[in-house]
C-alpha cells in the first residue's frame, strides 16, 4: 500500500514495526498538567478505505510522563494537513521534546464502512448492557472513603488507611472471596 507524504517521512524503525515513527517538527516544552499540540512536520494522504491512527510510543510515557490527550488520534483518508499530537503531562516536571525526537507513531488501518439500520429493539445478550468492566468478575470493587468519615488513620504496611476504610475495606473483602469462592465452585 502506498501513502503518499510531503515533510517529514513516517519511518518504519524495524523490520516487525506495525507503526511507523513520527518525529517532532521543533523544540516544544509540555509544561505539568498541560496540553499541548505539537507538530510533526507530516502531511499524509491515503486511499479512501484507509484510516491511519495516531498512537503514542511507549517510551513517551513511561520514560516522560507525556500521554496523547484524546488516547488516539484518527486520520480520515481526505485530511492532508499536518500530524499533530495533542500531548497532556502526567508527569511530574515539564518535559522538552526536541525537535528531530520520535514523539508518536502511525498505524494503517483497512475501514469498513457500516450501513446503519433504525430498528425498534436489539437481540437479546448475555452481556446487555454491560460495560466498563462488568466482565471483571476478578477484581474488588474499590471502597472509597470520604476524608470526613475517617475517625483516625491505622499503619498498615507503611501506608496510612483511615480505621473505617479499613473495616469497610475487609467486609468488601469477605463479599468478594465470598462471592468468588461461590463462583468457582
Amino acid at each position: 500500500m502506498i501513502i503518499k507524504f510531503t515533510g517529514n517521512k513516517p519511518q518504519y524503525m524495524t523490520s516487525g514495526a506495525a507503526g511507523a515513527d513520527l518525529i517532532s517538527d521543533k523544540d516544544v516544552v509540555v509544561q505539568q498538567n498541560e496540553v499541548v499540540l505539537v507538530s510533526t512536520g507530516t502531511y499524509i494522504q491515503s486511499e479512501v478505505g484507509v484510516s491511519v491512527t495516531l498512537l503514542p510510543r511507549s517510551s513517551i510515557t513511561n520514560k516522560r510522563g507525556l500521554m496523547i490527550a484524546n488516547s488516539v488520534g484518527l486520520i480520515d483518508s481526505d485530511y492532508t494537513g499536518d500530524i499533530k499530537v495533542a500531548f497532556r503531562n502526567i508527569g511530574p516536571a515539564d518535559v522538552l521534546i526536541k525537535a528531530g525526537e520520535r514523539i508518536a507513531q502511525l498505524v494503517v488501518n483497512p475501514v469498513i464502512r457500516a450501513d446503519f439500520q433504525k430498528v425498534s429493539s436489539l437481540q437479546e445478550t448475555s452481556r446487555g448492557d454491560g460495560g466498563f468492566g462488568s466482565t471483571d468478575v476478578d477484581i474488588p470493587e474499590v471502597v472509597v472513603i470520604p476524608a470526613a468519615e475517617a475517625d483516625a488513620t491505622v499503619e498498615a504496611d507503611n501506608v496510612s488507611v483511615p480505621k473505617k476504610a479499613k473495616k469497610k475495606a475487609q467486609v468488601k473483602l469477605q463479599e468478594y472471596s465470598s462471592t468468588t469462592s461461590q463462583v468457582s465452585k
